[in-house]
């Protein structure tokens, strides 16, 4: 007598829900829409319910939803069944087993940290309770589309049993059921007890794949980590519409059931998944308290020039690794890429030069300030690989390529020089694109071959053997640097091509002096040089994480600029050999580097002179790699104290004034010239 006490009230109270959240008048709509068709065998209702609104309505209630979930279905089942049965909205001979209904939860409540999921060990722990847990994981790989049972009607065999006859057995796909539990041969008629048969005339599929997600934490940290371990992904089961959803390489946050499979002796666990919510990127809040003192001074005291505060940073960054003021461009590359890594503007960066070893060290420095970095290894695939399904589920599964993975961050790929040839053509068709192909072969499509296509989700970085021959020396200004064994349309995808080695022979002299020092002092001093740097690297990690929730956007005079500058300079450098050409991806990299320095002056608008900055970048890119200059502009790749007012200060304003003004002069007598 309690338990239908307790089972009334609960009915009362998911009545009131649905009726308070306008549910009912969904149902309604949706059984008006299904008695204007043909006469289908079950209707399906899928209801969006907010646990934390639910709870505060009625916490028992609430609770019953998030810990019975099975129970909890069939009192909104009934509910379901009984309106459409008072208001006549579906024929009369519809019966019970006919209404499917699905709760799809918007969230989880956060008190509920029992039921979080990290790995699979906690899967072990939630076996049997039914209940449902949360999971903050990104996909690694995912099997192909396969087909599972949503519903079938079974009868009995016998004509003269009522059983016979009408959807007195309907078999619906429930939460945590394997294809197995649903479709079985041991039903028995409840009127003669015989051994009902499948209607196969009307069972209804649906589309089902597997997915497996690793803990977003897997992600975190991965370069200061002074230990290395292996982390078993979580198999998630994924329905219906959510699989048009699912990437590799994105983060979701998964609300789901855990189910135990057991084949044989084999006992498999997985997560049934009843909603994924997709998580962009982490939000850190907008405010000048934000960020750390160091930078407040700084930007306060560097406020009055459009360019200084940027190159200040770029100056300091990576103190600890190369002295102040060294590999500068290769710096503010690394900088404006990783203030672009949030937005859909990627600025992929390629270092060459013959210090391979600090060129590597800069960028293993710069992309711990990222949410997410992977590290290209030798026994990884660049894009993605198809196999066999291991799991069984599926003709095939796909793994996730370091490229893939990376979405949202950055993927470093290390030197190219040491990648295969067939990797170095995927990365080349990669850039050209902007998009990871995967091939499927006919043995796992059982047909026709088919390709997956997706965006290409990350920033690429990565670094070169300049390989300079021997008595050449680069002092010439007119003369190219090397760019080693890297071809031509990888250095046009790369939209920013830093060379150290393009300063004169006594600049490198004074640059290799000052890190040998440099060296000899962190060696002999037990405090790290890090503290001793007006901006440590927590700072910059507290910048970055800044920067990430920023947005900015282009004003047309910037845009008009841009543009100008592109056409100006394709047509000049037209005339001139077919090599030295400019890459048709220049726009795009214009456009990034200018949205870049726009967010490290802290400007929520791309200004001209933001575009003036990143025309002065490009042209010194395209210098070092032509060894020509149709601005006159003479690349630098070290900055030493003795020119340090020249390239950070009064007279580099003076010196970006005056490039302007010789840029709106370029981009006019050119187009005169066209005319």
């Amino acid at each position: 007598m309690e338990e239908l006490c307790d089972r009334f009230s609960l009915v009362q109270s998911a009545l009131a829900y649905l009726d308070n959240t306008d549910h009912l008048y969904y149902v309604k709509t949706t059984c008006c829409k299904y008695s204007s068709g043909e006469e289908l065998l079950v209707y399906h209702f899928k209801l969006d319910v907010d646990p934390a609104e639910l709870t505060e309505l009625n916490a028992a209630l609430g609770n019953f939803v998030l810990l019975k979930p099975l129970k909890a279905t069939e009192i909104f089942q009934e509910i379901v069944f009984q309106t459409a049965q008072e208001l006549e909205l579906l024929p009369s001979d519809t019966t019970l087993s006919q209404i499917s209904v699905f709760l799809k939860l918007a969230s989880l409540p956060s008190p509920l940290e029992g039921c979080r999921i990290k790995c699979m060990k906690d899967l072990s722990r939630n076996i049997g309770s039914c209940n449902y847990v949360k999971f903050d994981g990104v996909v690694t790989g995912v099997t192909g589309i396969s087909k599972y049972t949503r519903s079938t009607r079974y009868v009995c065999p016998h004509p003269a049993c009522e059983g016979n006859e009408g959807h007195k057995f309907i078999r619906v796909h429930i939460a945590g059921a394997s294809e197995t539990q649903t479709i079985r041969k041991d039903f028995r008629c409840s009127a003669c007890g015989s051994v009902l048969e499948e209607d196969k005339s009307s069972r209804i599929i649906s589309d089902k794949l597997l997915a497996e997600v690793v803990h977003e934490d897997c992600f975190h940290d991965v370069i200061n980590a002074k230990t290395r371990q292996r982390v078993q992904a979580v198999p998630v089961y994924v329905r219906d519409e959510l699989c048009e959803k699912i990437q590799i390489g994105q983060k979701y946050q998964i609300i789901g059931m855990v189910r135990k499979d057991i084949t044989g002796e084999v006992v498999n666990l997985a997560l049934e998944a009843n909603n994924i919510i997709e998580i962009s990127h982490i939000v850190h809040p907008l405010t000048p308290s934000f960020l750390p003192e160091s930078l407040v001074c700084l930007y306060s005291d560097r406020r009055d020039s459009p360019w200084s505060f940027s190159l200040s940073l770029a100056y300091v960054f990576g103190g600890e690794i190369a002295p102040p003021g060294s590999y500068l461009q290769l710096k503010l590359g690394l900088m404006l890429s990783l203030a672009t890594v949030s937005e859909e503007k990627p600025l992929h960066i390629l270092g060459i030069g013959s210090e391979v070893e600090t060129i590597q060290r800069l960028m293993d420095y710069g992309r711990q300030f990222c949410d997410r970095s992977v590290c290209h290894m030798a026994g990884c695939h660049l894009t993605g690989k198809v196999i066999s399904d291991r799991h069984e589920t599926a003709p095939y599964f796909i793994e996730g390529g370091s490229l893939l993975l990376a979405a949202g961050g950055v993927c470093f790929l290390g030197e190219l020089g040491r990648l295969k040839k067939k990797v170095q053509e995927h990365l080349q068709a990669v850039l050209g694109s902007t998009k990871v192909y995967l091939e499927l072969g006919s043995k796992h499509t059982g047909g026709l071959p088919q390709r997956t296509v997706q965006p290409l989700p990350c920033q690429i970085w990565g670094y070169s053997d300049s390989k300079p021959n021997k008595g050449k020396t680069s002092d010439d200004l007119f003369s190219h640097q090397d760019s080693g064994i890297i071809p031509k349309p990888m250095l046009d995808g790369f939209g920013c091509v830093c060379y150290t080695d393009i300063d004169d022979t006594v600049s490198r002299e004074e640059i290799d002096t000052l890190a040998a020092c440099q060296i000899l002092v962190q060696s002999m001093e037990s405090q790290q040089r890090d503290n001793r740097l007006p901006v440590s690297s927590h700072d910059f990690r507290q910048f970055f994480q800044y920067l990430s929730s920023y947005r900015t956007k282009m004003t047309s005079e910037a845009l008009h600029l841009l543009q100008m500058y592109y056409q100006a300079s394709r047509k000049a450098r037209a005339c001139s050999d077919a090599s030295t050409g400019v890459p048709v991806t220049a726009m795009q990299t214009l456009v990034s580097l200018s949205h870049g320095q726009a967010k490290l002056s802290l400007r929520h608008q791309v200004l001209e002179e933001d575009a003036v900055m990143a025309i002065r970048i490009y042209e010194e890119i395209l210098t070092a790699r032509f060894g020509m200059s149709i601005l006159n502009v003479q690349p630098r790749s070290h900055v030493t104290s003795k020119c340090f007012e020249e390239f950070i200060g009064p007279e580099n304003d003076r010196a970006m004034h005056q490039f302007h003004v010789q840029l709106i002069r370029f981009c006019g007598h050119t187009g005169n010239m066209e005319e």
